[in-house]
């Protein structure tokens, strides 16, 4: 991976290559054999910022039966700030082209449009909280998403997942885009109505929490159609409204505690919730433990970190589903850092009987020999800073 940021003209760019082998009875993910993406934003006369980028995948697969070929996705925005006052007013605009060439198919062009606008009514004081001089902000707001609805099942799922497969959360449900990744564009026509409070303390730095804070959203769906994931499935039905979902996090010194409830308004109850404590004081030195419950499954996921000394640090992780007492996830992992470079060796458990270690090595501010590894590190422990590079 060979990347390059200009942050004062506002241009990134990124070369990546990857090949994986799955060697035991695994079934093998699509990798990226090349990737080449390039992002700009340039500050027209008026204030008004456009945002173009242009990301061009080769996706390859062990299996020459499976779907494989070469996206290109080309993107256009826009958003501005119409208000600054009481109510803060901001207005976006998109527009992409995704041209997929394919190995087993017929080449596929797709080309997608949308708008929204947002009405923000934050209400900001100062108060006194854990003895604490604060910041407290309330925010109710109103979005309006606009997407067109295209037909995209005949289209391969490289890389792409539905955020609401396990429970919708505030922040996938506020966010204005269902699917991860750019094999789905989800259509939009659709008011989130949320509402957020948060206290923060007056010298906080911006990577530090707030000491308390509650979300709250729900949306409404003028089109009763979805754009569906499923491979050869063009659209599927929802309810003209979503799930409610809330959040509420607490924080205080080291100790942090946050829970998510979605619940169902049609059925009036309360269908997944998830609880989480931890206790963190740099992001190699911290103990994480959640709970999450739905109607049939109940799972628990404790991760960690743990310097031996100055050099060595250890980390794990483990996701088990103690309904049926089946480990869903396992990681743990050894590294050792010195001025110049760093290596890292882990094993995973992915829970179907497949197993793998991995190791890499970094030469801090050239490269990594396994960017992947990285990666996979990070997916599995949340909270563990993942990148030595530095």
């Amino acid at each position: 991976k060979i990347s390059y940021e200009n942050p004062k003209k506002n241009f990134n760019a990124e070369l990546l290559t990857e090949d994986e082998q799955i060697v035991n009875d695994g079934l093998p993910e699509y990798t990226r054999a090349i990737e080449a993406s390039i992002s700009k934003t340039f500050n027209a006369e008026g204030g008004l910022p456009f945002q173009a980028g242009l990301i061009a995948t080769q996706f390859s697969h062990d299996d020459a039966s499976k779907d494989s070929g070469t996206r290109i996705h080309g993107t256009l925005g826009t958003s501005k700030t119409l208000s600054s006052k009481f109510p803060i007013i901001t207005s976006r605009a998109d527009t992409s082209t995704t041209y997929y060439s394919l190995n087993i198919k017929d080449n596929i062009t797709r080309t997608t449009a949308g708008a929204g606008i947002d009405f923000s009514f934050p209400f900001i004081s100062q108060r006194e909280l854990f003895n604490a001089q604060v910041t407290r902000t309330i925010t109710p707001k109103i979005s309006y998403n606009y997407r067109g609805k295209i037909v995209q099942g005949n289209i391969p799922i490289f890389d792409t997942t539905d955020k609401y497969d396990d429970a919708i959360t505030f922040a996938a449900l506020t966010s204005g885009e269902r699917y991860t990744g750019l094999d789905r564009i989800s259509n939009a026509n659709d008011i989130t109505l949320s509402f957020v409070s948060s206290y923060r303390e007056l010298d906080a730095e911006e990577e530090d929490l707030d000491l308390f804070n509650f979300g709250i959203a729900q949306s409404y769906y003028a089109d009763d159609e979805v754009v569906s994931n499923d491979t050869n499935t063009d659209f599927e039905k929802r309810r003209s409204y979503s799930d409610i979902a809330t959040s509420i996090g607490l924080s205080v010194n080291q100790f942090a505690f946050s829970s998510g409830l979605q619940f169902d308004p049609e059925i009036n109850k309360v269908t997944n919730r998830t609880n989480t404590i931890s206790y963190k004081l740099n992001p190699k030195k911290f103990v994480s433990l959640t709970h999450s419950k739905d109607d049939s499954t109940s799972t628990v996921k404790l991760y960690g970190a743990y310097p031996v000394n100055d050099s060595i640090h250890l980390f794990g992780a483990l996701d088990k589903n103690i309904t049926t007492g089946k480990t869903n996830k396992g990681t743990a992992g050894v590294t050792y850092e010195s001025c110049c470079y760093a290596m890292r060796g882990a094993y995973f458990d992915d829970g179907l009987n497949h197993y793998g270690i991995g190791f890499e090595l970094i030469l801090k501010g050239i490269g990594s020999s396994s960017t992947n590894l990285g990666k996979h590190i990070k997916d599995n422990i949340p909270y563990y800073e993942a990148n030595l590079d530095e």
